[in-house]
């Protein structure tokens, strides 16, 4: 500690006060705020050299703990002063310490409930449009379709994402990271291209600003959501397809006809005994929520900047390589190629939006926020990234919903037995 000055007004017994800026000498003189740092720091770990930043140190586990072991523990210590530690990669490696990121506020619990109330009307909407759809004598404000829509298909696809949101909080809190919940997006309308109603749901934190402990908890944090959305659609469609009835409505304009994925054509081979093909174009409203909630999980694992599925690759290739001028070089050649295909094959408009909404982020100066990541230092271990990897390259090959997951039928005329 360095030497404090001895010219003091009298004697601090004596009652005299030090007036302000004396006071400020004393502080400054005897404490600074890198010396503070310093030696906390100190207790967790071995400290070397000090790196270029102002508070960064070369550091080594102390008492015989890993660096990441160290880390966790100084963390928690300094968290009550609203400061993080960052460990880096290299060898030794570099711990930084800087400011707590000021996270931007999350909607209150009030605000949440009225968005996930507001959404469940939405999606009751688009349900009973299904229903008068498959029963033009109905009305889309009766009662009874109104309850039957809220029934089969706005509460399956609102409860699985709410089961989604509170999945993620807890695998959240396992991983000793701060959460909250989701927030569901959907249009109250039905169309040929989207009857499905539900659009996606997002976060409410910027992963700029939410600290992750390491690349396997984002990795897990972020297959979560589309894991639980996939599984719950893929089930709810195989019920739907189980309650759809033999016989066609009496349709009045061509039906809308749907396409399910590749797992679901499997399950439905085995377990239903009816042409599956037929029913899709009268699915019951609880097949086409499960179809919806299927293909969003499916496509938020796609990796495009601001999805998880983009963070899930920020896990698997760390951020430092991600920025990396080679990989950034086959990224934005994937996704160009990966764009003209899509627009040579297909005139589906939600995945023409889709991919200029990939293209335009990824080749867009003012590029999407990379995850904070604490602890780049410890990587990923071998098991957890096979694990995160395969489910995440299995849902995008089994969740794939062809080109055109939906289309109004041609050439139909009414009246013709089927």
């Amino acid at each position: 500690m360095r030497g404090v000055k001895t010219h003091l007004p009298g004697p601090i017994s004596g009652g005299v006060n030090l007036t302000e800026a004396e006071t400020h000498l004393l502080d400054t003189e005897t404490w600074g705020e890198h010396e503070l740092l310093e030696v906390i720091c100190s207790r967790y770990f071995v400290l070397g050299s000090q790196g270029l930043a102002e508070h960064s140190w070369e550091v080594n586990g102390r008492d015989g703990r890993s660096p990441s072991a160290c880390l966790r523990s100084l963390n928690r210590h300094l968290k009550n002063l609203s400061l993080i530690a960052v460990l880096d990669e290299g060898d030794p490696p570099l711990l930084s310490v800087g400011a707590l990121p000021a996270q931007m506020m999350v909607m209150p619990a009030w605000q949440q409930a009225l968005v996930w109330a507001l959404v469940t009307g939405f999606v009751t909407m688009a349900g009973a449009l299904w229903i008068t759809h498959l029963d033009p004598s109905l009305a889309v404000l009766e009662t009874t379709v109104l309850q039957t829509a809220f029934a089969f298909f706005a509460l399956p696809v609102v409860g699985s994402v709410l089961l989604a949101s509170y999945t993620r909080i807890f695998v959240s809190e396992a991983l000793e990271v701060e959460s909250s919940h989701l927030i569901p997006l959907a249009f109250p309308v039905m169309s040929a291209e989207w009857p499905f109603s539900l659009i996606s749901a997002i976060g409410q934190l910027r992963p700029d600003l939410h600290p992750i402990p390491n690349r396997r908890a984002l990795g897990l944090i972020e297959l979560t959501t589309p894991t639980v959305m996939f599984v719950s659609g893929s089930i709810l469609t195989i019920l739907g397809l189980g309650m759809t009835p033999e016989q066609p409505p009496a349709f009045e304009t061509a039906p809308i006809v749907v396409d399910t994925n590749f797992l679901v054509d499997i399950l439905s081979t085995l377990m239903l005994h009816s042409d599956v093909a037929l029913k899709l174009q009268w699915i019951h409203p609880t097949g086409l929520a499960g179809i919806a909630l299927s293909l969003a999980g499916w496509a938020l694992l796609l990796p495009v900047p601001g999805f998880p599925g983009d963070r899930i690759l920020h896990a698997l290739i760390g951020p430092e390589d991600m920025e990396e001028g080679s990989n950034q070089t086959s990224i934005f050649i994937v996704t160009l190629g990966f764009t003209l295909l899509v627009f040579m094959s297909t005139d589906y408009w939600p995945w023409l939006l889709l991919v200029a909404i990939a293209a335009w982020r990824r080749f867009s100066p003012e590029q999407m926020p990379s995850p904070y990541v604490v602890d780049e230092y410890a990587g990923l271990d071998e098991i957890p990234m096979r694990q995160i990897a395969s489910l995440t390259l299995a849902i995008l090959l089994l969740g794939y919903p062809g080109l055109e997951p939906s289309y109004e039928m041609e050439e139909w005329d009414a009246g013709l037995s089927t």
